[in-house]
C-alpha cells in the first residue's frame, strides 16, 4: 500500500465530516500556518493531516529538534501546501513571520499518574516563551493552543499578550474540539443517529471535572434516561485518562486529538477567508459564565476570530449541578495561569 493511499484511508472519515458544512473556497489558498512542536507524538500526525488541508498555502513546522526529516517525508505528499522546517529558538521568528494561524502543541504529554498541576509546571514556561514570540513576530495571528493544561495555559498566554500590548481576545483559543467529538461519537452510538448529523455542546473547560457535556441540548434530540446521561458524561469526561492508562506510559491521546485540531483549524481558516456560519467550540475569554473570565462553549467564527459567543444555553438539573463544580475547578486553574503569565511577563 502506498503512502498516498494510506493517507487517503486515514483522512476519509474526517473529510466526510468536514464536507457537511463547508467546501473549498478558492483554488489558491493563501494562509500560512505554523505548528509549534511539530516533531512530537501529536505534532507528526497533525502535520500529516494539515499537509493535506486544502486551505493552507504554506505549513511552517517548528521544533527544538531537527525538523528536516519530517519535512522531507511530508514533501512527498502531493498536496498544495508547501512545507518549511525551522529548528531552535534562533529560527522561531522566521517560522512565525507572515503566519495567519499559529497552532501551539509544544510541551510534554501527560503520563499515567501525572497530575495536571505537574503538567502545568512542566509546560508553562514553554507556552510563555512561544506566546511571547507570537506577540513579537505575528501579533495579528489566530493563536490556537493545544498544549495542556488548556484551562491554565490560555489565561497564561492572554497575560503575555496583554503585557506586549497585542492582546485581542477574539484571536486566542484553547482547542477543546476533541471533547465535542467524543460527545458526538458516544451520543450517536447510543441513539443511532448518523454521526455526521450529530452535535453535542461541551461546556466549561478541558479537564475531567471542568467539562460538562450538554446532552440535553444534543441535536438531533433523543430522550435519554438519567442512567444513560450519567454513563455518557463519565465516558466523555474520563476519555483522556482512559487513553493514558491503556497506553501504559506510551503517551496520551494523539490521533483523535490531531483529527479534532485539524477540524478546528480548518474552521478558523474558512472563517478567515469569509465563509459564513462557521461554528466551533473553544476555550476563550468569555462572559458566558458570571465571574469566570474564560470558558468553553460554541462560538460563531468570523474574519477577525470570534464573532459571537453563543453562550451556555439551557442546562438540565444534572448538568447544572455538574457546572457548579466545574466552575469552582476552572476558577482555580484560570487564576494559576494568570498569575504565572503576569509574573513571567514582568520578570
Amino acid at each position: 500500500m502506498t503512502l498516498a493511499t494510506t493517507c487517503r484511508r486515514l483522512l476519509t472519515p474526517a473529510a466526510t465530516a468536514l464536507r457537511r458544512y463547508y467546501s473549498p473556497i478558492s483554488d489558491s489558498p493563501r494562509n500560512r500556518v505554523a505548528i509549534l512542536g511539530a516533531c512530537g507524538g501529536l505534532g507528526q500526525p497533525l502535520s500529516l493531516i494539515m499537509k493535506r488541508s486544502e486551505y493552507i498555502a504554506e505549513l511552517a513546522l517548528y521544533d527544538k529538534v531537527d525538523t528536516a526529516g519530517l519535512c522531507a517525508d511530508l514533501s512527498h505528499i502531493s498536496t498544495k501546501a508547501a512545507i518549511k522546517g525551522y529548528q531552535g529558538s534562533d529560527q522561531l521568528g522566521d517560522c512565525l513571520t507572515g503566519c495567519s494561524v499559529v497552532l501551539m502543541i509544544a510541551g510534554i504529554r501527560r503520563q499515567p499518574g501525572m497530575h495536571r498541576d505537574s503538567l502545568f509546571q512542566q509546560n508553562a514556561t514553554i507556552v510563555a516563551e512561544l506566546t511571547d514570540a507570537v506577540a513579537k513576530h505575528c501579533p495579528k495571528a489566530q493563536l490556537c493552543i493545544l498544549t495542556n493544561p488548556i484551562n491554565s495555559n490560555v489565561p497564561l498566554a492572554a497575560e503575555i499578550l496583554k503585557h506586549r500590548g497585542v492582546h485581542d481576545p477574539r484571536r486566542l483559543y484553547g482547542i477543546t474540539t476533541v471533547d465535542s467529538v467524543r460527545a458526538d461519537v458516544v451520543y450517536a452510538k447510543l441513539t443511532g443517529h448518523p454521526l455526521d448529523k450529530v452535535s453535542v455542546p461541551v461546556l466549561g473547560g478541558h479537564s475531567g471535572h471542568s467539562l460538562v457535556p450538554a446532552f440535553s441540548q444534543a441535536q438531533p434530540h433523543s430522550r435519554l434516561s438519567p442512567e444513560d446521561v450519567r454513563r455518557l458524561t463519565e465516558s466523555v469526561r474520563g476519555a483522556a485518562d482512559a487513553i493514558v492508562a491503556v497506553k501504559a506510559g506510551g503517551g496520551s491521546a494523539t490521533l483523535s486529538v490531531a483529527a479534532a485540531a485539524h477540524r478546528f483549524v480548518n474552521s478558523v481558516l474558512l472563517a478567515l477567508d469569509g465563509r459564513q456560519n462557521i461554528i466551533e467550540s473553544a476555550f476563550v475569554e468569555s462572559d458566558a459564565m458570571p465571574d469566570l473570565p474564560f470558558f468553553s462553549c460554541p462560538l460563531l467564527l468570523g474574519q477577525n476570530g470570534v464573532e459571537r459567543n453563543l453562550g451556555v444555553g439551557q442546562l438540565s438539573e444534572y448538568e447544572a449541578e455538574l457546572m457548579k463544580a466545574a466552575v469552582a475547578e476552572l476558577r482555580v486553574q484560570i487564576e494559576k495561569g494568570q498569575e504565572f503569565g503576569l509574573a513571567w511577563a514582568k520578570r
